[in-house]
């Protein structure tokens, strides 16, 4: 289904690819629509989602929402696609389980603005669990250097929801490319920093959602043997030694090992509510495991001295 909308040039074209994230969608689409900056386009492109998803983009009114749905072509085209629909000078990624700062688009129009010599911006970032309640912060890589050396090495350099990049550079790299599927935005990133130079802001705007169902959880095997090829590539290209290859055990971690992780990121943030309720909720399901009851232990110690 296409709607058709009044066309107009906004400063900012912010692009969110949806499939089948009903549960946080509403969250993520708010998000944007309370950016204290409104000069922007919102894109959504439905991509063949079969729970209630297009239902709930139906439902906005706003002017600044534009929606299409389509059977089902992957992240990859998706994204691209929202790139080329898009019309602002400056592109704003953004992921519909995910939750942006209402300064997240003032403070980076603002910095490309007073940075002309910045390509692309991204931001630092907090971990929330299902349920919105905070985690621990991530991202400590600020300047282009830091950001370049952590993608050489597969590391997070640039968190990729929480980017705004000029047009002009987006295009010039020719977007995200389908055979680097899982860790296409790290490739796009290596391609960007060897021409443009990249920077993240140092403050936390962007809220990244951590739930059971992220690639990075389900895929993380497709994605390590993808985001070594794009690094590998990317040596050829700079005429440098690739690094040894680290392989993928190809475990994938069950929900009480990431609940328990969830759990200590909360707990060393100084967030004890949300340890505890990570804690007890592994503990509740799997009694038998003794980590679990360390873990509570752990948790009520420190509740006791605070």
């Amino acid at each position: 289904m296409v709607r058709t909308y009044i066309n107009f040039m906004p400063k900012v074209s912010v692009l969110i690819p949806v499939f089948n994230n009903a549960p946080y969608l509403k969250a993520a689409i708010d998000s944007i629509l309370v950016q204290t900056f409104d000069d922007f386009e919102l894109l959504v492109i439905d991509d063949g989602s079969s729970d209630q998803s297009l239902e709930l983009l139906n439902a906005y009114s706003d002017a600044r929402v534009r929606v299409y749905s389509r059977p089902n072509r992957g992240m990859v085209a998706t994204r691209n696609e929202l790139i080329e629909r898009s019309s602002g000078e400056l592109v704003a990624i953004m992921d519909a389980d995910d939750i942006s700062h209402p300064e997240r688009l003032a403070t980076q129009v603002e910095f490309l603005a007073t940075n002309p010599g910045v390509g692309a911006v991204g931001t630092r970032g907090r971990f929330i669990d299902p349920d919105g309640d905070e985690l621990s912060d991530f991202n400590d890589c600020i300047t282009h250097t830091q950001i370049t050396e952590a993608l050489m090495v597969t590391a997070l350099g640039i968190i990729n929801p929480s980017s705004m990049i000029r047009r002009t550079v987006i295009e010039d790299v020719e977007y995200y490319r389908p055979e680097f599927t899982y860790s296409d935005d790290l490739d796009m990133w290596l391609r960007i920093g060897e021409k443009y130079k990249l920077q993240n802001i140092d403050k936390v705007l962007f809220y990244y959602r951590v739930h059971e169902k992220n690639a990075s959880h389900l895929k993380s095997a497709e994605q390590r043997q993808a985001a070594w090829r794009a690094v590998r590539e990317a040596c050829v290209r700079r005429g440098i030694a690739a690094p040894n290859y680290v392989a993928s055990d190809g475990l994938i971690e069950t929900s009480s090992e990431i609940r328990r992780k969830w759990a200590w990121w909360a707990f060393n943030s100084g967030n004890l509510r949300t340890a505890f309720k990570h804690a007890a909720f592994i503990t509740r399901k799997y009694p038998l495991d003794l980590r679990n009851w360390k873990l509570i232990a752990v948790i009520c110690r420190q509740s006791m001295r605070t």
